[in-house]
């Protein structure tokens, strides 16, 4: 990737990511009335949100950080606090994690799978036993679907805004649409 690129489509993503994380960290505060409260998830989604972001652009709306903000958008601060765990005694809140989308979840599946594959010391018959399972072939199924949906869209996007106007990095919006572009 160039500095052009970097500047131009990464560089702002990471800052819209950056900016959804600040929204919801803003709520909890809210919520939270000046307890401590866990960031793990957060920091977490927000940077699979800025590799979303630039790897796919617009293209691929789902986000983890906005199912987030608006569970929380929906709840007062009695409901957060009367789903805390009383028995913990911990000083830190921990706010509900909403359900993320069914692709995001496919892909974090199969980064978990990497895991369990890499410790067994035989990874191709650990790969073998491991997608036999049915929750890890509907996981492929969905997450392959989605790249492949992805790529076809790159490629039709592309070409018809090159028609439109001559120079072609002006339209490279995504890691997706730069790659279609040197491959093509």
């Amino acid at each position: 990737m160039t500095p052009a690129f970097l500047h131009r489509v990464a560089a702002p993503n990471i800052y819209k990511s950056a900016l959804r994380l600040l929204d919801l960290w803003k709520r909890k505060a809210q919520l939270a009335d000046g307890s401590a409260f866990s960031a793990e998830h957060d920091v977490f989604y927000a940077a699979l949100d800025a590799v979303l972001d630039f790897g796919f652009g617009d293209a691929a709306p789902m986000r983890t950080l906005v199912p987030q903000v608006e569970l929380l958008a929906s709840m007062s601060a009695a409901d957060v606090w009367a789903k805390q765990n009383s028995e913990l005694g911990t000083e830190v809140l921990d706010f509900p994690v909403a359900p993320i989308h069914p692709v995001l979840d496919a892909t974090l599946q199969s980064a978990e799978n990497v895991g369990g594959v890499a410790i067994t010391g035989f990874p191709k018959l650990a790969w073998s036993v491991i997608g036999l399972r049915p929750s890890v072939r509907r996981g492929r199924a969905v997450r392959d679907e989605f790249l492949v949906d992805q790529v076809l869209q790159a490629s039709e996007r592309f070409r018809t805004e090159t028609q439109k106007i001559d120079s072609e990095d002006k339209h490279v919006k995504s890691v997706l649409v730069h790659g279609v572009v040197y491959d093509k």
